[in-house]
């Protein structure tokens, strides 16, 4: 998790600087962008983005655990988070709000119009807390002398 925040707080500065060069060609102001204020939305954003990354992190742990094998646990974790969860969502729109991949990425997102920030946080939550525990419970359970 220490690489992925320095992952994320260095794409975040990138973005910035990136942005701060490209605003004046499309004349957008940037006199509001270095304030305190805009600094906590910067925490802010990486900290969502962080949680985000952390509950990827959890359910990748799962499927690794769960299936001992990188190429099926991938297969596993791609299938699921890709083309399923996008497809069932999008004739069940429920999906949207229940789905483990679509939460995360309202929370990535701070929220979005099908899941609110705190919905998506308290449901990411339990979702990683019961995933980490399947896992710690399938580790524990696994014969692993061999």
């Amino acid at each position: 998790m220490l690489v992925a925040a320095g992952v994320v707080v260095a794409t975040e500065a990138l973005t910035f600087a990136a942005s701060l060069v490209l605003a004046p060609i499309y004349d957008v102001p940037t006199a509001g962008w270095i304030s305190l204020a805009s600094l906590g939305d910067a925490a802010a954003d990486a900290g969502t983005v962080l949680a985000g990354v952390a509950g990827w992190a959890v359910f990748a742990t799962l499927l690794a655990v769960v299936f001992r094998s990188v190429p099926v646990a991938l297969a596993a974790g791609f299938g699921w988070a890709g083309p399923f969860e996008n497809i069932v969502s999008e004739s069940w729109s429920p999906g949207y709000r229940w789905f483990p991949g679509q939460v995360l990425a309202a929370l990535i997102r701070g929220g979005n119009a099908e899941l609110g920030f705190g919905r998506a946080a308290v449901i990411a939550a339990a979702y990683a807390a019961a995933a980490g525990a399947v896992a710690l419970l399938v580790l524990c359970r696994r014969d692993i002398t061999a």
